[in-house]
């Protein structure tokens, strides 16, 4: 049986495969799960999740001892976690592989100059009470706004750099646009969504440094913004 909703919780629960379409055309055709953690594109991973994808335009090089993702003047370095370094534990959790550089889902070892990295905020640990062992110093962020969810705490976070993109009129406001709802949009996430255990000692306007697991980490494309991680 096929059931037609754009409810993507009903979707999600309903449906043993989930096919997502665009203007017409499928981007997607796979079980909930994979759909969520796996996504094929942009699209499909900002259309999925309680709270939107934090995605981030930028440039990923490669350094003697992993990598850098660099965002204007923010960089992230995947180095330093032990008991391997981020590109190692990327590698051998993600499928990802290369000493040049991570293996495409197309099997080429060439990356795109520009990329967009991709994660969701259940991904992202307070660095003070971090525990998980992939978790590596991620960004320090600024505290926007909190929301109580019972189960959980959602923070709403300033990015560590300039968002170059604004709202065209207050008709974006309405549409959604300022949460990150709009999926066909390629622009950087204009704040960023952490889900965060509710005991979670923060308050609004509190600088506070985060770290992320970065196994759970997606890489898209740039520009056709196609999921660039390998899929097993």
């Amino acid at each position: 049986m096929i059931y037609v909703t754009h409810d993507q919780i009903e979707a999600m629960t309903l449906g043993s495969r989930v096919a997502v379409m665009n203007h017409g055309r499928l981007q997607q055709l796979a079980e909930p799960q994979t759909v969520y953690r796996r996504p094929a594109n942009r699209f499909v991973a900002k259309f999925f999740g309680s709270t939107p994808i934090n995605l981030v335009n930028g440039q990923l090089h490669r350094t003697d001892d992993g990598w850098c993702f660099v965002k204007d003047d923010w960089k992230w370095s995947f180095t330093g976690s032990e008991p391997m370094t981020a590109s190692e534990s990327m590698a051998r959790t993600t499928g990802l592989a290369g000493v040049a550089g991570f293996e495409r889902a197309d099997g080429s070892k060439k990356w795109p100059q520009k990329v967009t990295l991709g994660f969701r905020g259940e991904e992202l640990q307070v660095s003070a009470i971090a525990a998980a062992d992939n978790c590596i110093p991620f960004a320090k962020v600024r505290v926007l706004a909190l929301d109580h969810w019972g189960d959980a705490t959602i923070a709403h976070l300033e990015p560590p750099f300039e968002i170059t993109k604004h709202l065209d009129s207050k008709s974006d406001l309405l549409d959604g646009k300022l949460e990150g709802h709009s999926a066909d949009d390629s622009s950087d996430s204009p704040e960023w969504f952490a889900k965060l255990p509710n005991d979670t000692n923060i308050a609004t306007g509190d600088s506070i440094k985060l770290s992320l697991a970065v196994d759970r980490c997606l890489w898209f494309d740039g520009e056709t913004g196609k999921n660039l991680l390998q899929h097993k």
